[in-house]
């Protein structure tokens, strides 16, 4: 581990001073990523409840919109959820939240997780147009 370098007190001083301001442009940006991220979903809300269902999507000059739709499982009965990941030892269902694949899995094998039911989330799936991608 290299030997610190030894700094004056005015040295350590303007270090305490340009750490003091970057601490504090820190604060400025996470404020406005904050705002930032609340006026996205705010938009992506927007394009979510207006582009119709039957479209392909949106596109602008920029950007193009797809609505996308994915399964979100969430427990209405943890009682019964519990129950069942005890009797068939299926505790890889569980995480701070239940394991998507692992829910589909089951549901795709024509097997119920009771204590479940499957929500359709749409999501605003947002790219640049004329994207070129790497090969």
């Amino acid at each position: 581990m290299p030997k610190p370098v030894p700094y004056s007190a005015d040295q350590l001083a303007r270090l305490v001073d340009q750490c003091y301001r970057a601490q504090c442009q820190r604060a400025v940006l996470k404020t406005r990523v904050e705002q930032m991220t609340t006026e996205i979903h705010a938009m992506e809300e927007q394009l979510i409840q207006n582009i119709p269902k039957s479209s392909a999507g949106i596109k602008g000059r920029l950007a193009q919109c797809n609505i996308l739709v994915r399964a979100v499982a969430s427990v209405v009965d943890w009682d019964l959820l519990y129950v069942y990941l005890h009797k068939h030892k299926a505790y890889e269902l569980l995480q701070r939240r239940l394991s998507r694949e692992g829910v589909l899995e089951r549901l795709e094998a024509g097997r119920l997780v009771p204590g479940v039911t499957i929500n359709q989330i749409p999501t605003a799936h947002i790219t640049r147009c004329g994207q070129r991608r790497k090969i």
